[in-house]
């Protein structure tokens, strides 16, 4: 018991020094957060003990991050992940196969660019998009978008793709 309880502060210090560090050398009074559901890279453990780990860290990556955000009065916004890294910020088609690796190609429009920034981009803008907010599922967030596409079909005159 006595050795988790060091791992653990051991394991809180280090995410603090990134978060403190994170505010040095990138200032900001707001920053966007992508809320996460799902669990990050297997352990190598059971499934039981994969899930509680990931679950663990998740949230005390996500407390430590509030708390120094509100001690270094900075706001946080949470986003949620749905099609982030799937979607085209261009014309908003949402496809599992429009992004391969760190490569993002639209198979609608055929904007690339590299994957991780097209989901922050996606990111930045769903946070100045009115419609949608942390709250939302992910059907909600797919109508949303879909909704978007067929609007910028019918105004750029194309045909829309079927998923």
């Amino acid at each position: 018991m006595q050795r988790q309880k060091k791992h653990k502060l051991r394991l809180r210090t280090y995410i603090d020094q990134s978060i403190y560090k994170l505010f040095r050398t990138n200032p900001a009074d707001v920053y966007l957060v992508e809320s996460l559901s799902r669990n990050f890279e297997p352990l190598n453990k059971s499934r039981r003990l994969n899930l509680l780990l990931t679950t663990w860290r998740r949230g005390l990556v996500a407390e430590r991050l509030e708390l120094l955000a509100f001690k270094h009065n900075v706001d946080i916004v949470h986003i949620p992940a749905s099609y982030t890294s799937q979607r085209c910020p261009h014309c908003s088609y949402v496809h599992k196969k429009n992004r391969k690796g760190n490569i993002f190609k639209c198979q609608h429009c055929q904007h690339t660019g590299h994957a991780d920034r097209n989901a922050a981009l996606n990111i930045l803008l769903a946070a100045h998009d009115v419609n949608i907010n942390r709250s939302l599922s992910k059907s909600d967030i797919d109508t949303i978008y879909r909704n978007e596409y067929l609007s910028y079909c019918q105004t750029h005159q194309q045909q829309p793709m079927i998923r």
